[in-house]
């Protein structure tokens, strides 16, 4: 099992966290911030909720950035500033534009 940070279930991030759930992983979304939408399919997928981005990635190998190509760079940054060394990934279907 690997626990995963998932940034943020929104609709994408949701399926990808029901998947990773369903294959038996721990999943982590940070709920602070969010709307209730956002955190209400977080949990509905299976993921467990965390009150900061700081205890989410301390307990996290993976972090998968779902959203926005316009918010990714801003999310990075955010994970970065927490000096967080696990593996990181943007999945994204569209291409972000500078």
């Amino acid at each position: 099992m690997i626990t995963v940070t998932v940034l943020h279930p929104g609709i994408l991030g949701a399926a990808i966290t029901a998947e990773l759930v369903a294959g038996g992983h721990e999943v982590l979304s940070v709920t602070k911030g969010r709307s209730d939408s956002t955190w209400l399919r977080g949990r509905e997928t299976g993921a467990a909720a965390c009150d900061s981005l700081a205890e989410a990635l301390s307990r996290s190998a993976v972090v998968l950035s779902v959203c926005p190509p316009q918010a990714a760079e801003d999310v990075a940054a955010a994970v970065a500033a927490h000096g967080f060394a696990g593996c990181t990934s943007t999945p994204s279907t569209r291409t972000a534009h500078r």
